[in-house]
């Protein structure tokens, strides 16, 4: 069955024992759930987290990991002054912040992680998204056992979170663009968590909802016979990996910050605007593709978490350290 799938209640419940911490800070544990020694920094450091974050560094090693926007760049922070995209002054030495020298090492998405990290620190190329629990997303929308999979309802589903920074990270003028041009090739198109949207695409091929569960955020998916991401500043999308795990394959911005490495001839492919987005859907939509089985053999969580405890023990991590979770998955 696997690490997961055999430890995922014990796992679970020892990440609930854990001591509340900032969103941008999490402790990595292992595959009993217990505390590793190592914990994760995913965003900026503010004047409400420092307290915390100073605790978890005296008492752990910290990693840095490429999760939110462009963090750890361009982001200015620890209890100071933020900036959202690029700050208006270039920062004198954007590396001279307690958070980002506190990081011994960083996992990275992009693809040129130079011009996003330290030079001096170790890398690992490796994504949030990779942790993904494909066995775990494919029994909450088909069940156990053989399966009866629902019929498609649409053909291409773009989903949102609702929440305020999906304008810029996901990209939603480039996502109605290109909605709008795929609905004017006779697509069917279901928006997730865009309904009271004043300038929603108003287009009898458009289906918008408001926000849904999880549960049938995967459902609506797996009813899609293709994943429009149309994000630039998502460093970590896990609707592709979700999708690929539920075989649905994906049409992705080309300029996506992460998440690129996933797009192969068996998982679907790049389109550069709403030009040319409408004929490589048709494209991808007439072909025989094989996202579910591609995602299987390269990622997932046990198949990360292995990874990943390699990357810690080449840092000096306990040599009996085999499998590590960054908490963050969870929580």
């Amino acid at each position: 069955m696997g690490v997961w799938a055999d430890n995922s209640q014990t796992i679970l419940q020892a990440v609930d024992r854990l001591p509340e911490l900032p969103w941008s800070v999490r402790i990595i544990v292992d595959h009993n759930g217990a505390d590793t020694g190592f914990a994760s920094l995913r965003g900026r450091i503010d004047s409400a987290s420092k307290e915390a974050f100073d605790s978890v560094v005296s008492t752990h090693r910290i990693v840095g990991m490429m999760q939110w926007w462009g963090f750890p760049l361009p982001e200015y922070s620890y209890a100071g002054e933020r900036y959202e995209v690029t700050p208006a002054t270039p920062l004198a030495n954007p590396w001279d912040r307690p958070e980002l020298q506190a990081c011994e090492a960083w996992c990275y998405c992009a693809r040129e992680p130079e011009r996003f990290l330290p030079g001096d620190r170790p890398r690992f190329f490796i994504s949030h998204s990779d942790f993904v629990d494909a066995e775990g997303i494919w029994r909450t929308v088909h069940g156990s056992g053989k399966p009866e999979l629902a019929p498609k309802r649409w053909d291409v589903i773009c989903m949102f979170s609702g929440h305020w920074y999906d304008e810029i990270q996901k990209n939603w003028c480039l996502a109605k663009a290109c909605t709008e041009a795929l609905a004017d090739r006779g697509m069917s198109v279901l928006l997730l968590s865009r309904s009271g949207i004043p300038d929603a695409p108003r287009h009898p091929n458009v289906e918008v909802r408001p926000r849904l569960s999880w549960g049938d955020c995967m459902r609506s998916i797996a009813r899609s016979r293709l994943t429009l991401v149309a994000s630039h500043l998502d460093p970590s999308p896990r609707v592709i990996t979700e999708s690929l795990a539920l075989d649905v394959p994906v049409l992705v911005h080309s300029q996506l910050f992460g998440g690129w490495k996933y797009v192969v001839d068996e998982t679907g492919a790049c389109f550069e605007g709403e030009h040319d987005v409408g004929e490589i859907a048709m494209k991808l939509l007439s072909s025989e593709l094989h996202p579910r089985p591609w995602l299987r053999r390269r990622y997932g969580r046990d198949r990360t978490a292995r990874r990943f405890a390699g990357f810690l023990r080449s840092l000096g991590g306990a040599d009996h350290l085999e499998y590590a979770l960054p908490t963050g998955l969870f929580k």
